[in-house]
């Protein structure tokens, strides 16, 4: 998450038009030879249930010539960080990629918005079977930052719980009444 950051140098202002009030991320990282990029931005502990919907805009670099890719992932695994130990795929974490989390999964140059874009996805119960603690990731991923990745942005981010459907319906009256 150490490239995260609202910085003045990009080129776009925020959704919100505050200007510093956004988390970008740049395919440019300090320890540039490293040609795959996987930088993940995670939530604090909330309570997953299905109906739960997350939503953000998002934006690339304008007129950019290279590919970007924001993939959403959620983890039932408590206050769990673990992202995994390969960059290109999880494997061994807590995290679990959304169906149709995967914003640009051809990594084609045009596949990314570049203009600010809702995305909301509603938890299902295939994907949280239980209500449970655990944590929302968004990962910027880069397979070759030597052709892809320029830069992108991550504004009004939003968590909303399941709404609670416990009711108890009644009914009464004469049911023997010949006007009905």
């Amino acid at each position: 998450m150490r490239h995260f950051s609202g910085r003045h140098e990009f080129q776009w202002l925020a959704k919100s038009l505050r200007r510093m009030h956004f988390a970008a991320m740049m395919f440019r990282q300090p320890d540039y030879e490293c040609r795959r990029l996987s930088d993940w931005l995670r939530t604090p502990v909330v309570t997953l249930k299905a109906g739960a919907k997350i939503s953000f805009y998002t934006t690339a670099t304008l007129n950019t010539t290279f590919a970007n890719d924001l993939q959403v992932y959620i983890s039932l695994n408590g206050s769990s960080t673990n992202v995994g130990s390969n960059a290109q795929t999880p494997t061994g974490g807590d995290f679990g990629l959304l169906t149709n989390g995967d914003l640009n999964p051809t990594l084609s140059v045009n596949g990314y918005p570049q203009g600010w874009t809702q995305f909301t996805f509603t938890l299902t119960s295939a994907q949280v079977a239980a209500a449970t603690s655990g944590r929302i990731g968004l990962r910027y991923y880069i397979p070759d930052t030597t052709t892809q990745g320029s830069a992108i942005g991550l504004d009004t981010f939003s968590f909303t719980p399941a709404v609670a459907t416990n009711f108890t319906a009644s009914t009464s009256g004469n049911w023997n009444d010949p006007t009905l």
